[in-house]
């Protein structure tokens, strides 16, 4: 009588009745403890840690988490990045030429999971100088005009240099 009743409060409240077990009697208490079924546990997804938390365009992201699959695609606010899963809980990707800010990094499964979302901030990506021309400039030139020209990457519209210690 006694299990019909559980298996009626369970069914009523929509639970499964696998998920629970007796575990036995303790001060005269009946005590249960709740298993989790392996599909709950398959069904799981997190993510960890997030290694750099920040970074620029062309950093690559290490999530280590629970759940991944090779279908788990990264997100950075509504932009999707294709991902690369070295194990169930290891998974990399590459930050996409975005603009800078904070976005919402989480992680979407095939069958619909997603992981919490964290906050991570997209940086402006260096400049990177490659060459300067003329690479010396002599302080006998004064009076006439000086041309610099300088060659890299990641130069912002406008940016402008300065050279320091000219009289």
């Amino acid at each position: 009588m006694r299990c019909a009743v559980i298996f009626f409060l369970l069914m009523l409240l929509n639970v499964p009745q696998a998920g629970f077990a007796a575990t036995g009697k303790a001060s005269g208490k009946r005590i249960t403890t709740r298993t989790v079924a392996a599909e709950d546990q398959a069904s799981a997804m997190g993510i960890l840690s997030i290694i750099p938390a920040q970074g620029e365009p062309g950093t690559t992201v290490t999530l280590s988490g629970t759940g991944f699959t090779d279908k788990t695609i990264a997100y950075l606010g509504s932009f999707s990045m294709a991902t690369k899963v070295a194990s169930p809980k290891i998974l990399t990707f590459e930050i996409p030429d975005l603009p800078p800010g904070l976005y919402a990094l989480y992680v979407k499964r095939e069958d619909g999971a997603t992981s919490k979302a964290y906050n991570f901030s997209l940086q402006a990506q260096k400049p990177v100088v490659t060459g300067i021309a003329p690479d010396t400039i002599h302080n006998c030139a004064a009076g006439r005009e000086r041309e610099v020209s300088i060659s890299g990457r990641n130069f912002r519209d406008g940016a402008r240099c300065f050279l320091m210690g000219l009289s």
